[in-house]
Protein backbone atom coordinates (compact mmCIF):
# COMPACT_ATOMS: atom_id res chain seq x y z
CA UNK A 1 0.00 0.00 0.00
CA UNK A 2 1.18 3.48 -0.82
CA UNK A 3 1.84 5.95 2.05
CA UNK A 4 -0.39 9.03 2.17
CA UNK A 5 -2.88 7.41 -0.22
CA UNK A 6 -6.20 9.22 -0.55
CA UNK A 7 -9.30 8.04 -2.42
CA UNK A 8 -11.56 10.97 -3.33
CA UNK A 9 -13.69 12.48 -6.08
CA UNK A 10 -11.61 13.92 -8.91
CA UNK A 11 -11.22 17.69 -9.21
CA UNK A 12 -10.56 19.88 -12.21
CA UNK A 13 -6.99 20.39 -10.94
CA UNK A 14 -6.44 16.61 -11.38
CA UNK A 15 -7.27 16.61 -15.08
CA UNK A 16 -3.75 17.29 -16.43
CA UNK A 17 -2.46 14.39 -14.32
CA UNK A 18 -5.29 12.11 -15.47
CA UNK A 19 -4.65 12.96 -19.10
CA UNK A 20 -0.91 12.32 -18.63
CA UNK A 21 -1.68 8.91 -17.12
CA UNK A 22 -3.90 8.11 -20.11
CA UNK A 23 -1.22 9.20 -22.59
CA UNK A 24 1.49 7.17 -20.81
CA UNK A 25 -0.71 4.07 -21.00
CA UNK A 26 -2.65 4.43 -24.24
CA UNK A 27 -0.74 7.08 -26.27
CA UNK A 28 -3.12 8.78 -28.70
CA UNK A 29 -6.02 6.43 -27.88
CA UNK A 30 -6.25 7.71 -24.29
CA UNK A 31 -9.13 9.81 -23.02
CA UNK A 32 -8.63 13.53 -23.67
CA UNK A 33 -8.80 16.17 -20.96
CA UNK A 34 -12.22 17.36 -22.20
CA UNK A 35 -13.74 13.99 -21.28
CA UNK A 36 -12.41 14.24 -17.72
CA UNK A 37 -13.66 17.81 -17.29
CA UNK A 38 -17.10 16.73 -18.50
CA UNK A 39 -17.12 13.59 -16.32
CA UNK A 40 -16.26 15.65 -13.23
CA UNK A 41 -19.11 18.04 -14.08
CA UNK A 42 -21.69 15.35 -14.91
CA UNK A 43 -20.76 12.46 -12.61
CA UNK A 44 -18.61 13.90 -9.81
CA UNK A 45 -19.36 11.02 -7.45
CA UNK A 46 -18.34 8.49 -10.12
CA UNK A 47 -15.04 10.08 -11.16
CA UNK A 48 -12.71 8.93 -8.40
CA UNK A 49 -8.95 9.26 -8.00
CA UNK A 50 -6.30 7.61 -5.86
CA UNK A 51 -3.71 10.23 -5.00
CA UNK A 52 -0.60 11.01 -3.09
CA UNK A 53 0.52 14.60 -2.67
CA UNK A 54 1.07 16.02 -6.18
CA UNK A 55 0.53 12.63 -7.84
CA UNK A 56 -2.42 10.69 -9.24
CA UNK A 57 -1.79 6.96 -8.85
CA UNK A 58 -4.98 5.91 -10.63
CA UNK A 59 -8.59 6.63 -11.31
CA UNK A 60 -11.98 5.03 -11.78
CA UNK A 61 -14.61 6.54 -14.07
CA UNK A 62 -18.18 5.26 -14.02
CA UNK A 63 -21.31 6.53 -15.75
CA UNK A 64 -25.03 5.78 -15.61
CA UNK A 65 -26.44 3.43 -18.23
CA UNK A 66 -29.95 2.23 -18.91
CA UNK A 67 -32.20 0.19 -16.62
CA UNK A 68 -30.66 1.62 -13.42
CA UNK A 69 -27.22 0.32 -14.33
CA UNK A 70 -23.95 2.03 -13.51
CA UNK A 71 -21.03 1.20 -15.81
CA UNK A 72 -17.36 1.32 -14.92
CA UNK A 73 -15.97 2.92 -18.06
CA UNK A 74 -12.34 2.94 -17.04
CA UNK A 75 -10.08 1.84 -14.20
CA UNK A 76 -6.45 2.79 -14.73
CA UNK A 77 -3.53 2.56 -12.32
CA UNK A 78 -0.11 4.09 -12.94
CA UNK A 79 2.33 1.41 -14.12
CA UNK A 80 4.61 1.96 -11.10
CA UNK A 81 1.71 1.63 -8.63
CA UNK A 82 0.14 -1.56 -10.02
CA UNK A 83 -0.14 -4.65 -7.87
CA UNK A 84 -0.51 -2.67 -4.64
CA UNK A 85 -4.29 -2.90 -4.21
CA UNK A 86 -5.12 0.57 -5.48
CA UNK A 87 -7.55 -0.70 -8.13
CA UNK A 88 -9.38 -2.72 -5.49
CA UNK A 89 -9.63 0.36 -3.24
CA UNK A 90 -11.14 2.42 -6.05
CA UNK A 91 -13.68 -0.30 -6.90
CA UNK A 92 -14.53 -0.77 -3.21
CA UNK A 93 -15.05 2.98 -2.83
CA UNK A 94 -17.52 2.94 -5.73
CA UNK A 95 -19.33 -0.15 -4.43
CA UNK A 96 -19.66 1.43 -0.97
CA UNK A 97 -21.04 4.61 -2.53
CA UNK A 98 -23.69 2.85 -4.60
CA UNK A 99 -24.62 0.54 -1.70
CA UNK A 100 -26.17 3.47 0.17
CA UNK A 101 -29.97 3.24 0.68
CA UNK A 102 -30.64 6.26 -1.55
CA UNK A 103 -28.79 4.63 -4.44
CA UNK A 104 -30.77 4.32 -7.68
CA UNK A 105 -28.54 1.71 -9.32
CA UNK A 106 -29.51 -1.95 -9.29
CA UNK A 107 -26.42 -3.25 -11.10
CA UNK A 108 -22.80 -2.28 -11.56
CA UNK A 109 -21.43 -3.46 -14.90
CA UNK A 110 -18.23 -3.23 -16.88
CA UNK A 111 -16.53 -4.57 -19.94
CA UNK A 112 -12.95 -5.80 -19.96
CA UNK A 113 -10.69 -7.33 -22.57
CA UNK A 114 -10.99 -11.12 -22.27
CA UNK A 115 -7.18 -11.28 -22.38
CA UNK A 116 -6.71 -8.92 -19.41
CA UNK A 117 -6.42 -11.66 -16.80
CA UNK A 118 -5.19 -9.33 -14.04
CA UNK A 119 -8.26 -7.09 -14.36
CA UNK A 120 -10.64 -10.05 -14.59
CA UNK A 121 -9.12 -11.56 -11.44
CA UNK A 122 -9.47 -8.22 -9.61
CA UNK A 123 -13.11 -7.84 -10.58
CA UNK A 124 -13.94 -11.44 -9.66
CA UNK A 125 -12.22 -10.95 -6.29
CA UNK A 126 -14.41 -7.87 -5.77
CA UNK A 127 -17.59 -9.89 -6.40
CA UNK A 128 -18.20 -9.41 -10.12
CA UNK A 129 -19.37 -12.34 -12.21
CA UNK A 130 -18.93 -13.00 -15.90
CA UNK A 131 -22.09 -12.32 -17.90
CA UNK A 132 -21.00 -13.00 -21.48
CA UNK A 133 -18.43 -12.15 -24.11
CA UNK A 134 -19.40 -9.81 -26.93
CA UNK A 135 -17.16 -9.77 -29.97
CA UNK A 136 -16.42 -6.39 -31.56
CA UNK A 137 -18.05 -4.62 -28.58
CA UNK A 138 -15.74 -1.60 -28.90
CA UNK A 139 -15.23 -1.91 -32.65
CA UNK A 140 -13.68 -4.44 -35.01
CA UNK A 141 -11.47 -6.87 -33.11
CA UNK A 142 -12.21 -5.20 -29.76
CA UNK A 143 -13.88 -8.08 -27.94
CA UNK A 144 -15.07 -7.60 -24.37
CA UNK A 145 -16.13 -9.76 -21.48
CA UNK A 146 -19.16 -8.23 -19.77
CA UNK A 147 -19.17 -8.50 -15.99
CA UNK A 148 -21.79 -7.63 -13.37
CA UNK A 149 -21.71 -6.91 -9.65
Amino acid sequence: MQPDLTIRPARAADVPLLEALERETYALEGYPSALFYQAIAQWPEFTIVATQPHRVLGYLLAAPGTDNELWIMSLLIDQQARGQGIGALLVKHLINHISQPANQFKHLKLSVSPTNQAAIALYQKMGFSNECQIDNFLGPGEHRLLMRY
